[in-house]
């Protein structure tokens, strides 16, 4: 019964209808990304730079061996995570203010058409 059903999923996959599947899906990802205004260079980037990342981060847990409190042992480590956490910071305070800013300039045009 396994055998069967690992068929049943995998024959539309690997055949003619998976392509068309794989399309759909793709294309309802990026409908979804363009709506919430998300760039595509960044999902570019990502997808490139995803995969080293990947590699990176399995070295670096060998290097620590699996112990995240050693990152502390180096400080260039470190000084990245800070750099890090006050990148993160920046943008989450700019993205804020950029929201607050557009909510107060769609009251005021709401006011103006009372």
């Amino acid at each position: 019964a396994d055998v069967v059903q690992a068929r049943a999923f995998h024959g539309p996959v690997c055949e003619g209808g998976g392509g068309v599947l794989v399309m759909l899906c793709f294309a309802a990802a990026g409908y979804v990304l363009a709506a919430f205004g998300y760039s595509l260079v960044f999902i570019i980037i990502a997808f490139f730079l995803g995969p080293r990342f990947e590699i990176s981060l399995a070295q670096s847990v060998a290097l620590t061996n699996g112990d995240p409190a050693r990152i502390v042992d180096y400080p260039v480590a470190i000084a990245l995570l800070v750099l890090s956490v006050i990148s993160v910071i920046y943008l989450l305070r700019r993205s804020r203010m950029r929201f607050d800013s557009d909510n107060d300039s769609d009251s005021d045009n709401h006011s103006d058409r009372d």
